[in-house]
């Protein structure tokens, strides 16, 4: 993101003259406006407190950190992985990537066990459904047994 603005000026300074024409440079125009914009945005813009601002700014500018540095330990761990297989020999590699995969498989497994259980509960709730269906359409019929035979009891004592 902190790149963006000098990725756009790349793109217009050097980009094919026939390349960035109609819905292309429209776009780019459109990225570059709203580029600006949070560049030169203010509270005053936003419509809040100066400090609310800063606060808001630190908080998220701490969530930005903390997910590049998820993304850095991930990419480290991944790394380490294969450097250790790496420095092992071609049967331990095959061990070792046969271990990977059974431990994906089993992190995959409750997830199955959870569909598993929603689909039975799924499947429950349309049976219920059904009965409740019937039980709907037998009152109705009753409902409407007792209408006709409300309205004949009126007609005789009018």
């Amino acid at each position: 993101m902190q790149d963006l603005p000098t990725n756009i000026q790349f793109v217009k300074h050097f980009r094919h003259q026939d390349r960035l024409t109609g819905e292309d440079e429209y776009y780019l125009t459109t990225l570059e406006s709203i580029v600006e914009f949070i560049h030169g945005i203010s509270p005053k813009d936003l419509k809040i407190k100066e400090d609310e601002y800063h606060c808001l700014y630190k908080q998220s500018q701490t969530q930005i950190d903390n997910i590049d540095q998820q993304k850095i330990d991930a990419c480290q761990a991944e790394l380490t992985e294969l450097l250790d297989m790496g420095s092992s020999s071609p049967q331990e590699q095959s061990t070792q990537a046969t271990e990977l995969t059974s431990q994906k498989a089993e992190a995959k497994k409750p997830k199955e066990k959870q569909l598993d259980k929603l689909d039975k509960v799924y499947s429950e709730m349309k049976s219920k459904n059904r009965k409740l269906k019937k039980e709907v359409q037998e009152v109705k019929a009753e409902n409407q047994a007792l209408r006709s035979i409300f309205a004949e009891f009126q007609v005789e004592f009018k």
